[in-house]
Parts: C-alpha cells; sequence; structure tokens
C-alpha cells in the first residue's frame, strides 16, 4: 500500500538527513597534527574524499536494492533512481579528491617524498586497487550519463554489474594502508560497512534468484490494438497489492531479462492482474506470444504517480502517449466513482489502429476522453495532430493554471508539454510525470 504524500515526504527527509549525518562521520575521526596549515588541508581534502566518498557509494548501494528501499522507504521508485544517480556523481567527484591531493600531501610531507617513486609494501599491492576502483566507478558514471542514450540495456546493464566489485575494492583498497582507520575507531565503523555491504549483496543475490519475488501465472492473453496484449495473471505466491499507476517488474525466468509494466488492471477480490504490453523492442516484443499458463517472476509494486489526483480538487488533466495510456487506466475506474471529479484524457497515438482499451475509454462517463491522432489529416470524431497548449486550452476554457496535470508517453512528448505548461504559468508542483522507459 502506498504511503500518503506526508508520510512519505518524512520518510524521504529522514532518509537524506542520515545520509548526510553518516557521511559526515569519518571526518570527526581525521587528525589534523601536521607541522603546517597546507599539510593538514591537503590531509582533510584527501580524506573527505576517500573517507565520505566511501559512505556515499555504501549508501548509493543500498539505495540500489529496489526491495529494500520499497518496503522501509517509499515506494517513488522516480526519487530513488534519481538519488541514486545524484550519489553516484557525488562520491566520484568526492573520491576523485583523494588522489588529487594525496599526491601533493606526500609531495610536501618529510620523509614521504619516496614513496611517490617506488611503492613499498604493502602499499605496491592496495593502491593499484584503489585505482582499479575509481576507474571502474567512472566507467559506471560515464556510461550512465553520457553515454546511456547511445548504449542497448544490455551493454549499459553489464557494464553497471561492475559496480558490485567497487565498494569491496575500496574497503579492501583503504582498510590495510589508511592510517586514519588503523590508528582510530573508524577501523570498527569499516567493519561494520564491511558486514553489511557483505549482507546485502547475500540478499540482493537472493533477489535475483526470486526468493523475494511474486510468481504469477498467465490465465488469457488479450489482443489489444495493435502489436499489443493484455496479459492476465494470477497470483500463486506473495500476491501484489497494487495501488492506482503502480507499476512492478517482470520476467519469464529468473535468468530471464526484468522490465517494468504498470498494472493497468488489477481486481481485489482475486488477486488477478494484468499488464498491456507494446511491442516496442525484443523483450516486449516477445511478451506478444506469451501463452496461458506460463508463469512469471513479479517484483513491485512501485511508483506514486496519480497519487496527487486523490489529494486535490482541481480538475484531473491526463496527457498519454501511445502505450503511456496504461497507467491511467486504472485512474480512470476510481475517477468514474468520483460524480463531482472533473477530469480529461488527451490521449495520443498515430491513429485508430493504436489506440489501447478503446472500448473501455468509449465508456466512461465522468472522464472526459479526447483522442488525438497524429498521422490522420482529418477525422469526423477526434482530433488531429499533436497534443498541445491551445488543445488543452480549448477543452479546459482556458483555466491551466486551476488544473493537475498527469504525464505519460515517449519522452520528447513529455519534456515539450511539461516546459509548455510551465510557460503558461502552471506552477511545476501541479505537473507529474511517470517514467516511460528506463
Amino acid at each position: 500500500m502506498m504511503l500518503s504524500p506526508r508520510q512519505s515526504l518524512t520518510r524521504k527527509a529522514v532518509l537524506l538527513c542520515l545520509i548526510t549525518g553518516t557521511s559526515l562521520v569519518p571526518l570527526f575521526f581525521v587528525r589534523l597534527n601536521e607541522p603546517s596549515f597546507l599539510l593538514n588541508l591537503f590531509k582533510l581534502l584527501a580524506k573527505t574524499g576517500s573517507l565520505c566518498g566511501a559512505l556515499l557509494l555504501f549508501w548509493q548501494f543500498l539505495l540500489g536494492y529496489r526491495q529494500a528501499v520499497a518496503r522501509w522507504v517509499t515506494s517513488d521508485y522516480l526519487w530513488v533512481i534519481q538519488l541514486h544517480r545524484r550519489l553516484g556523481i557525488g562520491a566520484l567527484c568526492l573520491i576523485a579528491l583523494h588522489p588529487v591531493f594525496i599526491i601533493p600531501y606526500y609531495q610536501i610531507k618529510p620523509g614521504l617524498q619516496s614513496l611517490l617513486a617506488v611503492l613499498p609494501e604493502p602499499l605496491n599491492l592496495f593502491v593499484p586497487l584503489g585505482i582499479l576502483a575509481f576507474v571502474l566507478l567512472l566507467l559506471i558514471a560515464v556510461s550512465s550519463t553520457l553515454l546511456r542514450p547511445r548504449l542497448s540495456p544490455r551493454v549499459w546493464y553489464g557494464i553497471h554489474l561492475t559496480s558490485y566489485a567497487v565498494l569491496p575494492l575500496v574497503y579492501i583498497h583503504g582498510f590495510p594502508i589508511g592510517m586514519t582507520l588503523q590508528e582510530t575507531g573508524l577501523s570498527k565503523i569499516w567493519i561494520i560497512l564491511f558486514v553489511l555491504t557483505g549482507t546485502f549483496f547475500v540478499f540482493r543475490i537472493l533477489g535475483r534468484f526470486g526468493v523475494f519475488d511474486s510468481r504469477y501465472e498467465v490465465v488469457r492473453v488479450t489482443p489489444e490494438g495493435k502489436d499489443t496484449v493484455e496479459i492476465a495473471m494470477k497470483p500463486l505466491r506473495r500476491p501484489l497489492q497494487p495501488g492506482s499507476a503502480q507499476f512492478a517488474f517482470f520476467r519469464r525466468g529468473i535468468f530471464s531479462p526484468t522490465r517494468p509494466f504498470t498494472v493497468s488492471r488489477y481486481e481485489e477480490a482475486t488477486g488477478e492482474l494484468s499488464i498491456t504490453v507494446k511491442a516496442l523492442g525484443r523483450i516486449s516484443g516477445q511478451l506478444q506470444t506469451v501463452e496461458a499458463t506460463e508463469r512469471f517472476w513479479v517484483d513491485g509494486p512501485y511508483g506514486v504517480f496519480g497519487r496527487e489526483a486523490f489529494c486535490t480538487s482541481r480538475p484531473i488533466v491526463m496527457l498519454a502517449g501511445g502505450i503511456g495510456i496504461t497507467p491511467f487506466r486504472r485512474l480512470i475506474t476510481e475517477l468514474e466513482n468520483l460524480p463531482d471529479r472533473e477530469a480529461y484524457l488527451f490521449y495520443g497515438t498515430s491513429n485508430e489502429e493504436e489506440i489501447v482499451h478503446r472500448d473501455e475509454m468509449a465508456e466512461t462517463e465522468q472522464v472526459d476522453v479526447i483522442h488525438v491522432l497524429s498521422e490522420t489529416p482529418e477525422h469526423e470524431e477526434f482530433e488531429t495532430g499533436l497534443i498541445t497548449i491551445d488543445l488543452i486550452q480549448k477543452y479546459v476554457d482556458n483555466r491551466l493554471v486551476d488544473c493537475e496535470y498527469f504525464l505519460c508517453g515517449p519522452p520528447q512528448m513529455v519534456r515539450k508539454l511539461e516546459a509548455a505548461l510551465k510557460e503558461k504559468g502552471v506552477p511545476g508542483k501541479q505537473i507529474h510525470h511517470e517514467l516511460f522507459s528506463f
């Protein structure tokens, strides 16, 4: 069950405070006992990079375990992903301080210059491990930011898997040769972190093998629009209780790729759920041929998209593109039970054949459904072209700033509409979007 906005905000704030507070703890163990201000400064910056950066990496690793985060903190997966990425970038920047300042520290401190020429034991064993950890971290950061649009999901995921080696390398690199770790009580904290990391490694491996997943069996597959099917499943183990517009991660086997899909229908009495899948890639294309009795491993539910629709009295405007209609299917059903709510759905597709769940939308009485066909020059019943601000104004009587907006569709469409709404004065807090792809 989803937390209320206030509960979720409180838990997020507590998590951010924990991350900030614990990441600063190593600084209290750094002994600034050097003979000059410059040496103390270099030492402090180098230690900040190595020790505080390692703590940020530790938290980033924990946040990568989505099952634990969803259970103990928040199901707002978009927020978690953003925080995970920012921690990674922050850790990389901090860790970069270590070589930048440890080298001049060794250069100007009496008696240590020789260490830069030939590394004695055990430095010659453990310094290369730190260099390897930094190179891997840099590779992961570049592939997840600058190169992500150019990499296939499989290649990106393969590179990202090397992150499992980074944190152990950092621990092993620092513990035998770090003077702060050797001479202060920080060594005990380092051992605790190492044990916790190992424990989470075990849990994540068990999670990969489906120990904590729900199990579902396909009961029927129904064609819905062009190259689109609705897959209905019944629970076999650990049935989910997804809220409106929430999604889950589905895979056909333990070693099969995992992909997120919105739970487009859910029967509370039986626990049966459905996902609507359009053939947009290799995995979604393969799911078009799923047969009854096939079983899925399911992890979820996640997401808070649509929650604000029931926390406000403003008119609801839903903007969907293509298969981005799926999060709105259950929202529409719930809005049907609220006769006093004003609600609109603008659904953009290329043509009539691309419309998904058309019959259901035709039967809705509470939600005003506006179909928009981008590749059809003229149509007697539907709008044509693209979803634009002018089109939205036409139906909401120019009350743009008075509405609550929910967007799901191709990223370009979402970005364009978000920017246009903000230009018209709509506050950012009234604009919500769902991830269309990961």
